[in-house]
């Protein structure tokens, strides 16, 4: 499996030039696939798109420890509860659940997925000062990564422009990581954005 370049690693694969593709064997940010996720052809978020058409009250999933698997919904009934596990022990096969705690949702992942697809292009006049974007179902939210206080306003413009609730979103200052590819798609390494 082709390494991703973690710090002090070296990295041994690139993208095609402008596109977002990952490394074989890797999912979309460069986390390493489960055999399974790769078997299926599709990625995280496609997957947890296919969990909430089985469960639709169904806002996301994180580990908090290592036992028990929260979820997000809307509803809370037992007839979803066992949808939810359902759809996500078919979608994730690799997960070794032990427990699933429900936790109140204010999205659906269908929603949030949707809001994502019209956000990532409204977001093309904060380029420079983005570090990142994602549809982080571990806070029920999208998240926004601005590299300085002085794009928030620029990025709650575009959140707004896109139809997306403020709400909706978590606007967070973090740094770019990035990784440098010289013209023949070798890697060189990786490198902390200085930005």
């Amino acid at each position: 499996m082709p390494s991703m370049g973690l710090p002090g690693e070296p990295v041994d694969w690139c993208p095609p030039v402008g596109t977002d593709q990952p490394p074989p064997g890797r999912c979309p940010g460069g986390r390493p696939c489960a055999d399974s996720e790769a078997a299926h052809g599709l990625t995280y978020d496609e997957r947890l798109r296919r969990v909430a058409q089985s469960a639709p009250g169904f806002g996301g999933m994180f580990y908090k420890g290592v036992t028990t698997l929260n979820v997000y919904m809307l509803d809370f009934d037992l007839a979803q509860a066992k949808a939810v596990r359902a759809a996500i022990e078919a979608e994730f096969p690799d997960e070794k659940i032990l427990g699933i705690r429900l936790v109140q949702g204010k999205y659906n992942v269908t929603q949030l997925l949707d809001w994502y697809d019209d956000l990532r292009p409204a977001l093309a006049p904060v380029y420079d000062g983005l570090a990142g974007t994602d549809m982080d179902d571990g806070l029920n939210r999208l998240r926004v990564t601005i590299t300085d206080e002085q794009f928030r306003q620029a990025a709650e413009d575009a959140v707004v422009a896109a139809g997306v609730p403020l709400e909706a979103v978590a606007i967070n200052i973090g740094q770019r990581a990035r990784l440098l590819c010289d013209q023949n798609t070798e890697a060189l390494g990786f490198v902390p954005s200085l930005v």
